[in-house]
């Protein structure tokens, strides 16, 4: 078993590549990307579940398995790169490569802009990647910035609302992190007053019945959206992808702290900075 664990990252590897690597005259097209593309991930998945079977069979060993997991993660994360840097001048890749946005990089971004055929210099996706390029992403340190959004009643949503008070904005997730994570938010909005700290959750919603709908399972949060489910402000500005992606933003419009996922240690080391986080908790109508 120990030569197993030493050869089978580089047996997963081969599996990878040697599966999806194609002949140099293979012709760019969407349907070629395609192939590739599933190529790529059923690999991925059959090699995942043979490790997952082997943690079964040798748990003393999970360590170690876990260890090619993240090797075998890795391996296809680059390999998804190279197939959507092969195919950007085909719809797909280039949605592709808008997904993969922030690993391209963006001097790589504006040459294949410049590449793209005309037909392509149309497409949304050609616009999000555009967009993307021209303006600084935020980061800690940086000051917020605000953009035109909605809230569940259908009326422009005050940002003004939100000065002098830390913010903890989400780009959605609520689905995603769960009864832990949404009770978490619930503790930290019980710990705190409402003139101290506020949750914003920007929403992926394309109606405003569907973000209508969200606000009644989440009467606690305040729900926003601009129903603009991909190139949207938080996508191309906050840049933001995993969901959640969290920005806890204090008085003064600065973020302190960034994280996909919710990170409650850094989140509740800032409000006990700022003195807003009350040791037991108290209820707060909202």
């Amino acid at each position: 078993m120990n030569k197993l664990i030493f050869i089978f990252p580089t047996l997963l590897f081969i599996s990878l590549t040697s599966s999806t690597i194609e002949k140099k005259n293979t012709q760019i097209t969407e349907a070629n990307y395609l192939k590739e593309d599933s190529l790529l991930w059923q690999g991925y998945e059959k090699d995942v579940r043979a490790i997952y079977r082997l943690m079964e069979k040798y748990p003393e060993k999970t360590d170690s398995l876990e260890s090619v997991l993240s090797l075998l993660s890795n391996k296809a994360s680059i390999k998804n790169v190279e197939l959507a840097l092969k195919y950007f001048s085909v719809p797909s890749g280039l949605q592709r490569v808008y997904m993969l946005r922030d690993l391209i990089g963006k001097r790589t971004l504006k040459c294949i802009l410049n590449a793209l055929s005309d037909s392509l210099q149309n497409n949304p996706y050609a616009g999000y990647i555009r967009n993307y390029v021209e303006v600084h992403q935020l980061a800690e340190g940086d000051r917020y910035v605000t953009f035109d959004c909605q809230t569940s009643s259908g009326e422009k949503f005050d940002w003004k609302s939100m000065e002098k008070k830390n913010l903890l904005l989400l780009y959605d997730g609520l689905s995603c992190m769960g009864h832990s994570g949404r009770d978490y938010l619930k503790e930290v909005l019980d710990k705190t007053d409402r003139e101290d700290l506020e949750i914003v959750v920007f929403c992926l919603v394309s109606s405003l019945e569907n973000l209508k709908k969200l606000q009644e399972q989440y009467p606690y949060l305040t729900l926003i959206s601009n129903l603009q489910l991909e190139g949207n402000p938080m996508n191309i500005i906050y840049n933001a992808q995993s969901q959640p992606t969290c920005f806890m933003i204090d008085r003064e419009g600065i973020i302190q702290v960034r994280s996909e996922g919710l990170d409650p240690k850094r989140f509740e080391a800032f409000l006990k900075s700022d003195g807003c986080l009350n040791p037991t908790a108290h209820q707060n109508p909202r």
